[in-house]
């Protein structure tokens, strides 16, 4: 018999991925874990190790591969996010978009489209805006202002927003962010504490980078929500002053975040260009790493592929499985790491 589902991963709060446990591969020292998405995609196998589930996980995070994907299904087509599943079938009156709320248990239906395109268009731009309004459990507000006597992860998460702290007002006024522009001196003492601790307290065999990317981005992500919801200052940095804007600007970005706001992965995207890629520059131990193009951990520790004849106990009982299978249901967010 194979064992079942027996663990989830967080990212900032939000569940990521489903864990089963698993015997160790050849050479890797321990047992680890199969990864599994929301839609019963094999993530890959991982060692446990202190931080290894977790950095893995925001790897895949930050490289697009726990993006949802459409799926052909006998009625049409359905999309499986960790929140919401959308299914969009034929009818008489053109195609129609269902939205199921899994864990509110709601369901509602957009008006019919022409065609198919039309409808996943439209159900693309609906899940974007509910993604892009839903603040993260996580905040930055309960962190306290002296990060040089908190722990490890806590002085890691002020010295990474800290880092960010000039760019972020960037994302509220809606210009463009020039990768060649000097950085201001508080942004470059931030990066170079950061990447000093993680030299001295990380040990070389993963690189920690985008677990560091994630936790920043979840918090840009509340500082610009903050602001649509009816903030005028953004705060990010407890060492530094608030960042202000002036009334024009606020109303400019409030109406342009309501039309289209920032999604997920716009914010990990500016994570990882204006904190991510200067990072690795600086973080001595795994300067060599360049992520996504090199694996995120060693071989050994880390495998992201599972077959199913040489893996099968790797794999769910039900095997294979329909396209457009929910894996598990979602619980209600909570907050940590």
């Amino acid at each position: 018999m194979r064992p079942q589902m027996d663990g989830d991963v967080y990212i900032n709060g939000e569940r990521a991925i489903r864990l089963q446990h698993s015997t160790g591969r050849p050479g890797s020292g321990s047992d680890g874990y199969s990864m599994w998405s929301w839609d019963y995609s094999p993530l890959g196998w991982v060692a446990s190790g202190f931080y290894l589930i977790e950095s893995v996980v925001a790897a895949l995070l930050c490289n697009g591969e726990l993006a949802p994907e459409w799926q052909s299904t006998p009625h049409g087509l359905r999309l499986i996010h960790r929140r919401y599943t959308f299914d969009v079938e034929q009818t008489s009156m053109g195609w129609v978009v269902h939205v199921t709320d899994v864990i509110k248990g709601l369901r509602h239906s957009l008006k019919p489209k022409p065609t198919q395109d039309e409808a996943v268009c439209a159900a693309d731009a609906l899940l974007g805006r509910l993604v892009g309004r839903a603040m993260p459990p996580t905040t930055v507000s309960s962190l306290p202002s002296d990060f040089h006597s908190t722990e490890f992860h806590t002085r890691k998460l002020v010295l990474a927003v800290a880092a960010l702290r000039d760019d972020a007002a960037w994302l509220v006024l809606g210009q463009p962010l020039d990768a060649r522009r000097s950085l201001p001196d508080r942004t470059k003492r931030a990066l170079r504490a950061l990447a000093k601790l993680l030299d001295d307290y990380l040990v070389d065999i993963w690189d920690p980078v985008p677990l560091v990317v994630t936790i920043a981005a979840s918090h840009i992500k509340a500082a610009v929500l903050r602001i649509y919801r009816g903030a005028t200052s953004m705060t990010l940095d407890p060492t530094a002053p608030p960042i202000g804007f002036t009334q024009s600007e606020l109303l400019a970005f409030r109406e342009r975040f309501r039309r289209q706001p920032l999604t997920d992965e716009d914010y990990l995207d500016f994570a990882n260009d204006r904190l991510g890629m200067l990072l690795r520059l600086l973080h001595r131990k795994n300067r060599a790493r360049r992520y996504p193009k090199s694996p995120i951990a060693s071989r050994k520790r880390y495998q992201p592929r599972l077959d199913p004849r040489r893996h099968r106990g790797d794999y769910p009982m039900r095997w294979p499985v329909e396209p457009g299978t929910r894996m598990f249901e979602p619980a209600l967010s909570i907050t940590g790491t």
